[in-house]
């Protein structure tokens, strides 16, 4: 199965098992999101990414300039491990890790919820590539893809048990759009796969082919 094919399964799932009302709002959140200006502001292929140090899982910093010196790298914003449709992602992701590793280029997944979480994830899927903390949405600012939980999702989330000040600490109820960036060694943005809805992702080979082809490039 692709990977948007399981996330249309989760979907299926999540209809079958909601109240009609719940899934209302939640559509609602998202045609919300999408009418804003985020997507449009958003840092997009050409523009100069802003790269600085993130905590890893285990509370040290990995510095994304320092990556760059290694090879080209695919960044993946995600919302953290409460949410399913991520989780698939970093799994599929994570099945090209050997390929881009060995290949010199490298694969991050950076979220606002705190290291501990993080961790948690890395050893329940088995997530091979480095997982880091965005504190108070900083980086994902730059990128201009971050935003504020509408109140209705809040009460919604609330609900589900989902207490994101609890997950991200500083960043609290602020998430990032989910989106996948592939930067070159001269920090330009080589593409941008950004998605308003989390349950819609592009297919991880055309972001990976990306980082591929420039790797190739920079051999050259």
């Amino acid at each position: 199965m692709t990977l948007q094919e399981k996330l249309n399964a989760l979907n299926g799932k999540l209809e079958s098992e909601l109240p009609a009302e719940i899934i209302a709002v939640m559509g609602a959140a998202t045609v919300e999101i999408r009418l804003s200006d985020i997507q449009r502001n958003a840092l997009k292929m050409g523009d100069t990414a802003p790269l600085f140090g993130l905590k890893d899982m285990n509370g040290e910093v990995v510095n994304l300039v320092d990556k760059l010196f290694e090879g080209p790298l695919l960044i993946s914003f995600f919302r953290g491990n409460w949410c399913p449709y991520c989780i698939e992602e970093l799994r599929a992701l994570n099945r090209y890790y050997s390929l881009v590793h060995d290949a010199g280029a490298s694969i991050v997944g950076i979220t606002s919820q705190q290291p501990r979480f993080n961790q948690k994830l890395a050893k329940d899927e088995g997530i091979q590539f480095d997982l880091l903390t965005d504190v108070a949405c900083k980086l994902m600012k730059g990128f201009g893809i971050v935003y504020q939980l509408p109140t209705a999702i809040k009460r919604l989330y609330g609900h589900f048990g989902i207490d994101l000040e609890r997950y991200n600490g500083a960043s609290g109820w602020h998430l990032p759009l989910t989106s996948r960036f592939v930067i070159g060694s001269d920090a330009k943005i080589l593409c941008a796969h950004i998605d308003i809805d989390y349950s819609e992702r592009t297919e991880p080979k055309h972001t990976i082919d990306v980082l591929l082809k420039a790797l190739r490039t920079k051999r050259n």
